[in-house]
């Protein structure tokens, strides 16, 4: 699991960083061999004039599967990122989820040889 940081405009200190890090490989650890690469982008919406204005958006690249995309945004950018590796857990949790159910019902299909025509 490689994880890419990309920031807008905000300063990311080395505290901030380690935060980062950390909180995804908690949130994600679990997942790290099926995701290729955890794209994080760090964003202050309004700049200086404040608010619910600090947005993290994570992206989690997969094979063979749709790209899984989450955003946060929260009056703190450690909140903002807290939450949004809680979600992108969550998120990831449930589409392979789905793809896993999909192929247990695949499995118990029928095939054409098991029909008999009576």
């Amino acid at each position: 699991m490689r994880i890419e940081i990309q920031s807008g405009n905000v300063r990311i200190t080395k505290k901030l960083m380690m935060f980062l890090r950390k909180r995804i490989e908690f949130a994600l650890g679990r997942f790290q061999d099926r995701i290729q690469t955890v794209q994080v982008r760090l964003s202050d919406i309004n700049g200086p004039k404040g608010g619910v204005d600090k947005r993290c958006q994570i992206q989690l690249s997969l094979p063979a599967q749709k790209d899984v995309v989450v955003t946060t945004k929260a009056h703190r950018l450690d909140v903002a990122i807290a939450k949004t590796a809680a979600r992108s857990a969550q998120a990831l949790s449930r589409a392979l989820g789905k793809r896993r159910s999909r192929r247990k019902a695949e499995r118990y299909l029928p095939n054409d040889d098991d029909l008999v025509a009576t």
